[in-house]
């Protein structure tokens, strides 16, 4: 498994260095196993792309394409998502499935996991960004007019990533409720 997890296992993800949190990724993906109405609570906040794990990523996608066809799935639709998708061992099989929905007591915090999870990727966002202006500012062949332009077009990307949150799509809400 070349997950992201595996280069970091032996780091704890209360490191306040790291800027990820696999149990707030694990017990949110395990919310919604637990209680699939929970993704209405999580979709506005967090996209898969937010997710720092692949593995959690790749079933947060699954969570998308079945909420697509059918506003309720389980684990084992979610593994058939994830099988048809070509990543359920990767992701650990019907066991890492079944371990998220036993290491979550309750799916009431799906939304406050949502917004963590979504801040420490704006947190990287940002942290990328900044490393893209910092090599910017070294180039001294490129014009410190451009590399002004640049620094804002990549703070300002992190910034309208942010702000497309806000926006939900008709299907989410037409589907919660009706």
């Amino acid at each position: 498994m070349s997950d992201q997890f595996e280069q970091t296992n032996s780091q704890s993800s209360s490191d306040n260095n790291l800027l990820f949190d696999r149990d707030m990724e694990e017990a949110l993906i395990g919310s919604v196993l637990i209680t699939p109405d929970a993704y209405l609570d999580a979709a506005p906040l967090v996209s898969a792309e937010d997710f720092y794990l692949h593995r959690n990523r790749w079933i947060w996608e699954a969570f998308i394409e079945l909420f697509k066809t059918d506003s309720y799935f389980d684990v084992l639709t979610v593994k058939d998502a994830l099988e048809a998708s070509g990543h359920l061992e990767d992701v650990g099989g019907l066991d890492y499935l079944i371990s998220l929905t036993n290491r979550v007591p309750s799916s009431q915090h799906a939304e406050s996991y949502a917004r963590n999870i979504n801040a420490l990727a704006v947190r990287r966002r940002l942290l990328t960004a900044a490393n893209d202006i910092a090599k910017l500012a070294y180039r001294k062949d490129t014009g410190v007019d451009n590399v002004i332009s640049d620094a804002e077009k990549a703070i300002f990307g992190v910034s309208q990533e942010r702000y497309k949150r806000d926006l939900v799509p008709i299907s989410i809400t037409w589907n919660a409720f009706c």
